[in-house]
């Protein structure tokens, strides 16, 4: 329960995390405020939101069985069951979580590590670009991936209206209410009054609150993993570099005219060498660090992610395939198959370049010629680095890799019960 507390956080931390998140972390009880004079605040926004949720995961499970044979509808609501039952876990897990997200950002707003004159500028500022780009790129991907999933949410029932597939009355033969944003069955009135706008807006806000968690939560991981990567690739090219770093420090601390050949046989080259090779190990004990510290924090969710998008996606698919002749529903299905594909090839994506870099990096460290100098300590500093290196893989659960195969998984695996629910309809 140190989560009450807060002794994690400080005013550092929540600046870093203002500038890059705003009050979206805030807005969405992904990160919300516990000082004193915001707790009051802050309880009733996670009562109000927990219990949105739970009504509407309720209200789902209520529907599923009543439409379990009209199977539209039925792919439909368990779609949003899942999400709903997704974030209402996010909702209460993640509260405890918030540590290792404030001990991230204590990482980050440090700056990881300082080379000083090792490194040069011009290098450093070329990888900042990159990754300002990337992280361009992603943010616009992202906002696309939103749009399609609200005009998704919007156009099912426009379309589906609009060339007579719904039936008139406020209410269908099922009992569902027909005049909302989804379809549901509610055990009490809801078609006219206080009670439909009440319920009108309960929908909307449990949609943009889904959307906005999972939104959240995609921007946490992509901005980790991108300053992961910033920092691996700096590592990366100081190693490539190292015997250069070792000159220049040489000839700044020692002898600014010695003959570069006869640099490398000076015993204080070797501890020049040395120097910057620790240098080495403590920036990347650090980056090491980063990483558990962010996989203690989203490994369940993304886990979860993956499961419960696999099997979205599977129902998505079979309602496109053999689901009703509405066209509205089935352009909503193709479109949240497209937003979650979209949002689990990102975490993929991104997974790989992680992984890549550091074989890259492992790579590194093979070529170093450490045997070349006299220092006994280097020998033993090269396992060091190796280990760090072979478990240092962005995972999205504690037993697997978030990468290109794992992507390819998922869909094989969606597609697998695509073919065991069209297989059970087709026996029925």
């Amino acid at each position: 329960m140190d989560f009450i507390y807060d002794r994690e956080n400080n005013d550092a931390v929540e600046k870093a995390i203002y500038s890059e998140f705003y009050l979206l972390l805030r807005i969405f009880a992904v990160f919300p405020s516990l000082k004193r004079e915001h707790i009051l605040l802050t309880a009733f926004q996670l009562l109000m939101y927990n219990v949105l949720m739970w009504y509407h995961l309720l209200i789902s499970a209520f529907t599923i069985q009543v439409v379990y044979y009209e199977i539209s509808l039925f792919n439909i609501t368990v779609h949003y069951f899942l999400l709903f039952l997704l974030v209402s876990i996010f909702l209460i897990a993640m509260l405890p979580k918030r540590k290792h997200l404030c001990r991230m950002y204590k990482i980050s707003t440090s700056g990881f590590f300082s080379y000083d004159e090792d490194v040069e500028d011009a290098r450093l500022e070329h990888i900042s670009k990159e990754i300002r780009k990337e992280r361009i790129t992603f943010v616009l991907l992202l906002s696309l991936t939103i749009a399609i999933a609200l005009l998704a949410f919007i156009l099912r029932p426009v379309v589906d209206k609009s060339l007579g597939y719904v039936e008139e009355g406020s209410y269908s033969e099922l009992g569902l209410i027909q005049l909302m944003p989804i379809k549901a069955w509610y055990p009490y009135e809801t078609h006219e009054g206080f009670i439909y706008y009440v319920t009108l807006f309960g929908q909307l806000a449990a949609a943009a609150l889904l959307g906005g968690n999972i939104g959240c939560l995609t921007l946490i991981y992509t901005n980790s993993v991108l300053k992961l990567i910033q920092q691996c690739r700096i590592l990366m090219y100081s190693l490539e570099n190292i015997e250069a770093r070792a000159t220049k420090k040489f000839k700044k601390l020692y002898c600014k005219g010695q003959n570069n050949q006869k640099v490398v046989y000076d015993d204080r080259f070797h501890r020049c060498y040395y120097f910057c090779l620790r240098q080495n190990i403590i920036h990347q004990n650090i980056i090491y660090d980063y990483f558990e510290e962010m996989k203690s924090l989203l490994s369940l969710p993304l886990q979860l992610a993956i499961i419960i998008g696999t099997l979205v996606i599977a129902l998505s698919m079979n309602e496109m395939a053999q689901g009703s002749k509405k066209l509205g529903s089935m352009m909503a299905s193709g479109l949240l198959v497209l937003t979650e594909i979209i949002i689990i090839f990102i975490m993929s994506m991104y997974g790989e370049k992680m992984t890549k870099l550091s074989v890259q990096i492992r790579e590194c460290i093979y070529s170093i010629k450490w045997y070349k100098y006299k220092n006994p300590y280097l020998k033993n500093m090269i396992p060091i680095m190796l280990e760090r290196t072979k478990r240092e893989m962005v995972m999205k659960g504690p037993f697997s890799v978030a990468n290109f195969d794992s992507f390819s998984t998922v869909i094989n695996t969606a597609y697998s019960y695509f073919n065991v629910l069209s297989a059970s309809k087709s026996q029925q």
